[in-house]
C-alpha cells in the first residue's frame, strides 16, 4: 500500500541521513586526525633534532673532558720526573757539601 511504501520510504531517507551524517563526522575526525598526526610528526621531528644537537654537545664535552685529564696526567708525569731528578740530586750535592765542611775541619785542624 502506498502508506506502507511511504513509512519505508521515510524510514530509508531516515537511515541514509544517518549514514551520510556518520560519514561527514567520520571524514571531519579523519582530517582532525591527520592534522594532529601531521602536528606530531613535527614535534618528533623538532625533538629529534634537539636530542642529535645534545649528543653532540656531549660528546664533544666528553672528548674536552678526555683531552684535559690526558694533558692532566701528561703534566703530573713530567712534575713527578723533574721531582725525582731533583730529589736523585741530592745526595751528589750532600757529599760536595760533606766533602767542603771536612776540608773545612781539616784546615782547622792543622792550624
Amino acid at each position: 500500500s502506498q502508506r506502507e511504501y511511504h513509512q519505508a520510504r521515510c524510514l530509508h531517507d531516515a537511515s541514509l541521513a544517518r549514514l551520510e551524517e556518520k560519514m561527514t563526522a567520520n571524514e571531519g575526525m579523519g582530517m582532525r586526525i591527520d592534522c594532529e598526526i601531521a602536528e606530531l610528526s613535527g614535534i618528533c621531528k623538532g625533538l629529534s633534532n634537539e636530542m642529535q644537537t645534545q649528543i653532540r654537545r656531549v660528546s664533544d664535552l666528553d672528548q674536552r673532558f678526555w683531552d684535559r685529564q690526558h694533558q692532566l696526567e701528561e703534566d703530573l708525569i713530567k712534575q713527578i720526573c723533574d721531582m725525582e731528578h731533583s730529589i736523585q740530586k741530592v745526595p751528589t750535592g750532600m757529599r760536595a757539601v760533606l766533602q767542603a765542611i771536612q776540608e773545612q775541619h781539616k784546615g782547622l785542624a792543622r792550624r
